[in-house]
């Protein structure tokens, strides 16, 4: 039983990586926040340079850009998290 849910580890984390390498490469702008308070995650070479490489990975999305506060994008980021309070993707064209 434990060899087997190691395995599936390994295969649910090949998976995960192969995603993130598809989306790092993506002619579109694509990022993942976690949480309520929209923790950055992921972000894609197309929407750093949408959002000037402000975002820093690992911190609440407002911390990074701030002149957000009140956008109509965190207010659907916010519905999103409060559905699926797991993790929330946004992506952009």
């Amino acid at each position: 039983l434990i060899a087997r849910r190691k395995k599936v580890e390994r295969e649910l984390e090949l998976e995960r990586s192969k995603l993130l390498r598809l989306l790092q490469h993506a002619p579109f702008a694509a990022v993942v926040y976690e949480g309520p308070d929209h923790v950055v995650r992921f972000s894609n070479a197309a929407h750093e340079e949408m959002t000037a490489y402000r975002l820093k990975p690992g911190l609440p999305l407002l911390d990074s850009l701030p002149e957000l506060a009140g956008a109509p994008v965190v207010g659907i980021l916010d519905a999103v998290a409060e559905e699926h309070p797991d993790v929330a993707v946004l992506l952009l064209d």
